[in-house]
């Protein structure tokens, strides 16, 4: 496992995918899970390297922080019970 810890900028995008496209080419397969801290940049950065970078995105992950923490939690406590209606 790498972990590569760093701010998200928008000059640093060009970076991201470089680094993105090193990772494939070590294994086309490898899973790959980047975090970031909000929907509108999981977004973005998905657009980034599928749309303007061209890479793949098969085993690539983007995932918030509150999706990371939901996961774990379900993980730990199983599925939360569907939530009571009053019929």
């Amino acid at each position: 496992m790498k972990i590569v810890i760093g701010p998200y900028h928008p000059q640093l995008e060009d970076a991201l995918a470089e680094e993105v496209r090193t990772q494939r080419e070590r294994d086309r397969l490898a899973p790959l899970l980047l975090m970031v801290p909000s929907d509108a940049l999981r977004r973005r950065v998905k657009v980034l390297l599928a749309r303007e970078h061209g890479l793949h995105l098969l085993h690539f992950h983007v995932c918030t922080f509150s999706r990371l923490t939901l996961t774990l939690f379900h993980e730990a406590h199983g599925p939360a019970p569907p939530p009571l209606r009053d019929e």
